[in-house]
Formats: C-alpha cells, structure tokens, sequence
C-alpha cells in the first residue's frame, strides 16, 4: 500500500496558480473540488474571475475544460464551469479538476471532493487543522 498523508476534515490548500492559500473544507460526500469565483464569466472558452470583491485583485483566467451539473447539498443543479489547478495539501501536491462557483454564503472558499482525494489521503473526520491552520502572506 502507497503510503497516504493523514488529514483532517478541513485543511489549508494552497493553490500556487492563485498565489493563494485557502481554508478547505474536506468533502468526501462530494465528487468534484469547487472554489470561490468572484465575478466568474465565461469568454471564449476561458473562465475569468477574481477570488474576492475587491477590485485591486487582478481577475484569473483558465481554460474551461468541461462544463459540469453539479447538485449541492440543497439539492439545486448547477452548471459550472470546470479548470484544472494543481493542488497542494501539506508535503503533496496534484493537479485537480474544480468546479467554479460563488462560495460567498459557504463557510469555506473551497471544497476539496474525493475524486482530488482518492488514493492520496486518508481522513480523520475528528481532527481539523492537522496540516496547520495559520495561512502564510
């Protein structure tokens, strides 16, 4: 067996391609990975967005790589767009698929689903923070 990082039900994420690290929370009843986009558009086949309100934050652009319905836990279908970001949980990182979506109302600016998880880590759903918890500006 592939030795397997141990974390807990939330865990900071770095995402290098943002330059930004994220409190995640780690959803295992969920497939796909989602983050907060601020403003998100679609051009060309590009997904443009801005990770907060504030208009000094330069706006991201990805490729779309699919568009995905995706059902929240209320049960409401969602069409999103869908970009690849590598991942980064402690000493690991991946690319990923995520979902882009308007997080304002989530507790969480991300969402980490099992199919970024599967084969890489192994969760303890009583423990949080295990990879630390203080976000580094």
């Amino acid at each position: 067996m592939t030795e397997r990082l141990l974390i807990g039900w939330r865990e900071l994420v770095r995402l290098p391609a943002l330059d930004a690290t994220f409190r995640a929370k780690i959803d295992t009843g969920a497939q796909t990975s989602a983050l907060h986009a601020h403003g998100l558009r679609v051009e060309d086949g590009t997904a443009v967005f801005r990770l907060s309100d504030r208009k000094d934050e330069p706006e991201h652009r990805f490729p779309v790589l699919a568009t995905r319905t995706v059902r929240s836990s209320n049960g409401k279908a969602e069409d999103r767009p869908v970009i690849r970001l590598d991942l980064v949980l402690g000493p690991l990182g991946w690319p990923a698929e995520v979902t882009l979506t308007d997080r304002t109302r989530m507790k969480y600016g991300m969402l980490v689903g099992r199919a970024a998880l599967s084969g890489r880590v192994l969760i303890d759903p009583s423990r949080s923070w295990m990879l630390g918890r203080k976000i580094k500006r």
